[in-house]
């Protein structure tokens, strides 16, 4: 009597990735497994049997296959052949394998070609003298290498006529391209200095240019930076797709993922009584003016482009005092009506008061102007963004007592950033390493309803100030801290 199993244990220690070099035992067939713990004679029985059987099965099995087959053989035959033969002559050729067997035929010569021009790109394009000295090692791996041409395949001195990295330098410094010595410690080759406008150098740069003396190729570290900013994008619009607690758990998963960064942008926007300034502009006849300012009062502008309108105007209109600079610090303009309105509308100058008729200069483009303005504030985040009037509201953080001697940080006002109030939580738990918790804030009249707070316990207002600053990119003069425990006292 015999009894047959199969080995699931096998099967599945097999078809491990990481399994060691596994050989059966005796008894351990590929259709089963048997007992050896019998007799001898009994065990080699049994195995002959179990073998004979498997024989005889595949026997069968291929007197069947042969059978369904022949009838079909003889027709595919000759299709098959004509196939073949097509296959094998429109056969693509591995782009993998022709490289490879290009870079076995590469010669010295034209490794030492591409080597030298990576050195003159580097020297002229590359090197800072602030990162001088630097050894031979760290100068071509961070330096030359990357400098080649970003189709070429990689730089390699052994297959160059120099065949060592101390030749190499050596060489170059004995033509004059860079100057260095021997650490005494190392033995290695330190550069301490380059020549940017050695003949040889500038006569390779001139052969790589083409007719506006721009580099007509691409090094394998621009290309290499645009694909890091490719993939920086994708990131970041990866990122984007997931807030509040579904972000924190795709960060938790990879500390490098991190928030989008915050863009912050200040612009401004024109008030009513300056609307007169926009329409002499535009009506004006100096066509370099209208080449660099689209003058109209309903777009907004960053605070370059809104003192560049009020220094348009005074150029135009406006008479600057005698025999004074008009950038001059200390220079005066004499003001028109429609400027004058502009920069005091009604409600500026207390009763009484009368209108000036020459302010100074710097006054009139600077603050008096952009004092006139409304602020806006334009935030984005990723996919998200938001328009922000008026000044911005900050981040608070401040720490309280609460219920006796516990004391815990508040942290507020994060909405305005595009920041989730689970994603902060699970944030600031991992990095204070303490219990956070979210909390809902009483709507005010500064306040929205809606607005929440995140409360972590322990004093750790510094810590999470710092992990808004670096973490989520928040300014920081929009972080306002409080933290009632620092400094003497029985707060403390």
């Amino acid at each position: 009597m015999r009894s047959c199993y199969r080995d699931a244990l096998w099967a599945m220690a097999a078809a491990h990735p990481a399994r060691p070099p596994l050989l059966p035992n005796e008894g351990f067939l590929e259709a089963g497994v048997v007992g050896v713990l019998g007799h001898e004679n009994d065990d080699a029985s049994l195995l002959a049997s179990l073998a004979l059987d498997e024989d005889e099965e595949e026997d069968e099995d291929d007197e069947r296959v042969a059978l369904d087959d022949d009838d079909e053989t003889s027709d595919e035959t000759s299709d098959d052949e004509e196939h073949a033969e097509s296959l094998s002559a429109n056969e693509p050729v591995d782009s993998n394998d022709s490289k490879n067997d290009s870079e076995k035929k590469e010669t010295s010569e034209s490794m030492d070609a591409r080597i030298g021009f990576a050195f003159a790109y580097a020297i002229t394009n590359v090197v800072k003298n602030a990162s001088l000295p630097m050894p031979s090692t760290a100068f071509w791996c961070r330096l030359v290498s990357p400098s080649r041409a970003a189709t070429a395949p990689p730089l390699d001195v052994k297959r160059s006529s120099h065949k060592k990295m101390s030749k190499l330098f050596a060489e170059l410094a004995k033509k004059g391209w860079l100057t260095g010595k021997e650490d005494k410690r190392t033995k290695e080759f330190v550069v301490t200095s380059v020549c940017r406008t050695h003949a040889e150098i500038t006569g390779l740069l001139s052969s790589h240019e083409n007719d506006d003396g721009e580099d007509a190729f691409e090094t394998a570290r621009d290309a290499e930076a645009r694909t890091q900013e490719t993939f920086d994008r994708e990131a970041e619009k990866r990122a984007s797709m997931y807030t509040g607690a579904a972000f924190a758990a795709f960060v938790s998963e990879d500390t490098r993922h991190t928030p989008p960064p915050l863009v912050v942008e200040e612009r401004f926007r024109a008030p009513n009584s300056a609307r007169s300034v926009f329409e002499r502009l535009a009506e004006s006849d100096s066509p370099s003016y209208k080449e660099r300012f689209a003058f109209s009062p309903d777009r907004t502008y960053t605070r370059a482009e809104a003192c560049a309108v009020a220094e348009a105007y005074c150029e135009l209109f406006l008479d600057t005092t005698p025999g004074s600079d008009k950038r001059q610090k200390g220079g005066y303009i004499t003001l028109d009506t429609t400027f004058c309105d502009a920069l005091f509308p009604p409600g500026v100058l207390k009763k009484g008061e009368t209108y000036p008729t020459r302010v100074r200069r710097a006054d009139a483009l600077g603050s008096l102007w952009l004092d006139r303005f409304h602020r806006v504030w334009f935030l984005r985040r990723g996919a998200r963004s938001v328009i922000k009037k008026g000044d911005l509201p900050p981040v608070r953080v401040e720490s309280e007592r609460r219920g006796g001697d516990r004391k815990v940080t508040r942290v507020f006002g994060f909405e305005t950033y595009l920041i989730d109030a689970e994603e902060l939580r699970e944030t600031l738990a991992r990095v204070l390493a303490t219990n956070c918790r979210v909390e809902e804030l009483e709507a005010t009249k500064n306040r929205a309803p809606g607005a929440k707070a995140v409360v972590a316990a322990g004093n750790a207002v510094e810590k999470t100030s710092f992990a808004l600053l670096t973490h989520y990119g928040v300014p920081a003069v929009h972080v306002a801290t409080k933290d009632v425990f620092k400094g003497k006292g029985k707060n403390k």
